[in-house]
């Protein structure tokens, strides 16, 4: 059947744009669960699957007539009664997986630094982060004093000072099912934090969802009874302000919120996992490794590591710092530390958007049956097992997120003697990486000209990681067992362009127009972050950070 959209609301007066701080604190958060969310769609974008449907989502409910009932800013005498109906399609949580996640484990200390900082001030003003408030402004600036005197100032404070005044989590599903829309999620919401939702509904309310199956209705709700369609405590309630949708629900142990009703259904059906309190981590962003893809399953068997990571970040003055990367090893870890030879480094180009080094314990002889005994799991019955001498390898993944065009990964192995051995295990692949050396590495590229592009580095015809910032270089230089760089601003700069080629295809285009050139230009001067984890005598994983 095909769903009806919701009823319009009637005409309002404009919405009030957010006040200084709490606009550039919206800026801060939407871009950032942007550039996220972007990275989350470019990695499904590369596993195999349908892509999603593009205008109405499944699953909208129906909108019938009836008597209207008084109970928001936006009732008139036409409007019909709103309706909870079920979801057409639900997702099923436990085929869907949480990817990623961003913890906000001190909001009081994260919202300081997105309301100050001297560079989201400047990006407020500039068109990039105009063009973030063009499309949320309307609502998070609408006022409480436009809605019924439900709430005093703008949604925006109303939800960085009551909604998200406690620990929250933003989390990145997988699958088609709610792909590249995240869910807020508020474990055990305060007093204030539940009247602030309760506020919003009942002045935005418009119909919604009713409780999916995982949870037990309650009370009545708000927003009409039990029976005939109405809300009930657990229902999934659509919030409609200056013409944008955000869907919210309220359980006993969490506040969720998102731009679809699938992502909302999946955070209220999930476990709910503890944010994690540690000494200094005011932000972290988490990774499942197992449910990311292929790869990184492969890599955290090897590694010896559980399927769980984050990015730990602190404050400081200036903004967010780096603290290191968290990873519990499990079993007999195969990391080593060591620090990268120079020759990796300079084989690296100097704008390379995500770089990866590990150090780590293989069989000194690369043959078959020496990997089948060193990387099966300790418990596993292998006839003939034995025990390998093993060597520590460094080894180097190189990554440039491209938001259209072939896939740019590169791996670099520092150890020229395992030429015929990784020769030979590629022999039964699908040839899709390209083979050589740059410098005396071992360089294999998913594309010739990134193959190229290391080549000429280690050539000094382009810059390489060696002469990146000098806080850049000091840290990747450093021992370590795992080492994680990310360049921030070409990141961002690069999917930009790639968006806007997307839009108005030009061949062999490099740059934008002029207003285009002028929002890389700004998102250029993003950070390079870094964050390392070293391997103790103990068998313990040591963070560290820096930033360029």
């Amino acid at each position: 059947m095909t769903a009806s959209p919701p009823p319009p609301a009637p005409p309002s007066p404009p919405a009030t744009p957010p006040p200084g701080g709490g606009r550039g604190a919206l800026v801060a958060i939407l871009g950032v669960v942007a550039v996220v969310g972007v990275v989350v769609a470019v990695v499904e974008s590369r596993q195999p699957g349908p892509a999603p449907t593009p205008g109405p989502q499944p699953g909208t409910p129906a909108v019938t007539a009836g008597v209207a009932q008084k109970s928001g800013a936006f009732d008139t005498e036409a409007r019909p009664e709103p309706v909870y109906a079920a979801m057409e399609r639900e997702p099923r949580p436990a085929e869907t997986p949480e990817v990623l996640w961003l913890d906000v484990a001190q909001p009081k200390a994260a919202h300081e630094v997105l309301r100050t900082n001297a560079w989201l001030e400047r990006a407020r003003r500039e068109p990039v982060g105009q063009g973030f408030l063009a499309a949320w402004g309307g609502f998070f600036g609408t006022r409480g004093e436009d809605v019924g005197q439900a709430f005093s100032g703008a949604v925006v404070d109303l939800a960085l000072d009551r909604l998200l005044a406690t620990p929250y989590r933003v989390v990145w599903y997988g699958g088609d099912a709610a792909r590249g829309a995240p869910a807020v999620v508020v474990p055990s919401p305060n007093a204030a934090a539940t009247a602030a939702f309760e506020a919003l509904v009942k002045v935005a309310g418009s119909g919604g969802f009713a409780p999916p199956a995982c949870v037990v209705a309650g009370a009545p709700g708000d927003g009409g009874s039990t029976g005939g369609g109405g809300a009930t405590a657990e229902s999934i309630h659509r919030i409609v302000l200056a013409d944008k949708i955000v869907f919210g629900a309220k359980l006993a142990d969490r506040l969720v919120f998102a731009p679809r009703p699938q992502a909302v259904l999946l955070a209220m059906c999930k476990p709910l996992r503890p944010i994690a309190a540690r000494p200094g981590v005011v932000v972290s962003l988490g990774v499942s490794l197992d449910d990311v893809g292929r790869g990184t399953q492969s890599v955290s068997a090897l590694l010896g590591v559980e399927g769980l990571a984050s990015l730990d970040f602190g404050v400081a003055a200036d903004g967010f710092a780096p603290l290191g990367l968290s990873a519990t090893p499990v079993g007999a870890t195969r990391l080593e530390a060591a620090a990268p030879s120079p020759e990796l480094l300079k084989a690296i180009p100097e704008r390379s958007g995500v770089v990866l080094f590990l150090a780590v314990k293989l069989p000194k002889a690369l043959t078959a049956m020496a990997l089948r005994d060193t990387l099966a799991s300790p418990d596993a019955k292998l006839e003939g097992r034995a025990a390998w001498p093993s060597e520590a390898r460094q080894v180097a993944v190189v990554w440039n997120p491209r938001g259209a065009g072939p896939t740019e990964l590169a791996v670099l192995w520092g150890t020229p003697g395992d030429e015929e051995a990784i020769a030979e295990a590629m022999k039964g692949g699908n040839g899709a990486l390209t083979a050589g050396k740059a410098c005396s590495v071992l360089a294999y590229a998913t594309t010739s000209a990134m193959l190229e592009g290391l080549q000429a580095a280690c050539a000094g015809k382009r810059p390489s990681l060696l002469q990146a910032a000098r806080p850049v270089v000091t840290g990747l230089s450093a021992k370590s067992s795992l080492a994680l760089s990310v360049n921030l601003g070409h990141i961002a700069s690069q999917l930009t362009l790639d968006g806007w080629l997307s839009e108005h295809p030009a061949p062999n285009a490099t740059t934008g127009p002029q207003e285009l050139e002028a929002a890389r230009r700004l998102l250029e001067e993003l950070p390079t972050v870094g964050f390392k984890a070293t391997l103790e005598a103990d068998g313990t994983l040591k963070s560290g950070g820096f930033r360029s």
